[in-house]
């Protein structure tokens, strides 16, 4: 996906998102709202452990800033019991 002018992997940021310690699994999506040309990116996350929301979204950005890429930034943090799977049957 392009954010702002940065190419990133969805693959790679949500690898990146899961080796939190609090992160059971994840989903990132890039939402682009109508009339907009930029990115935002949304993050949803089942934790394996309690956690502050806002601690987890500082922890998240640090390891984003450290491991990846400092201009990409989380426009915002799901915390969901569980994420949506597809298949697809050929």
């Amino acid at each position: 996906m392009n954010l702002g002018g940065i190419i990133i992997s969805l693959i790679e940021l949500e690898k990146v998102i899961n080796s939190h310690k609090a992160v059971a699994e994840c989903a990132a999506v890039f939402i682009q709202r109508k009339g907009e040309l930029i990115e935002n990116l949304v993050v949803f996350v089942v934790v394996n452990k309690e956690i502050i929301k806002e601690k987890l979204l500082l922890d998240l950005k640090r390891i984003i800033l450290k491991r990846l890429n400092p201009l990409i930034k989380i426009h915002d943090l799901l915390l969901t019991e569980n994420l949506l799977k597809t298949a697809f049957i050929y």
